[in-house]
């Protein structure tokens, strides 16, 4: 994995705080959802936004990722990205990570 000078500062400086804290933190996101048409909504956060729908066979048009597909993609990189800052932290060279992830419904 190549790691930018700026990538290893942030994330050694989030390590240090992190270990001297004695409570953890909360963090916010907000996510605007708007429904379109069907089961089709429009998702944005900032600047970017992004299409969750259903496949026809469960009543949606097909014009994006189902909700769960999102949560799973969303679950599995949130704990690759820990993994992956974990090895920036600790100088751990990392050449490949890959991930499969399945949700059930």
């Amino acid at each position: 994995m190549k790691t930018y000078p700026r990538l290893a500062a942030v994330v050694k400086k989030e390590d240090s705080e992190r270990r001297s804290l004695t409570e953890p933190t909360i963090g916010t996101h907000r996510i605007d959802i708007e429904l379109v048409e069907q089961l089709r909504f429009r998702a944005s956060f900032g600047h970017f936004s992004f299409s969750i729908d259903e496949p026809p066979e469960r009543g949606g048009t097909d014009a994006g990722l189902s909700p769960l597909a999102y949560f799973v993609a969303g679950a599995a990189s949130c704990l690759m990205t820990q993994y992956a800052k974990l090895a920036v932290a600790k100088d751990v060279e990392i050449r490949s990570m890959k991930a499969v992830a399945r949700g059930h419904r």
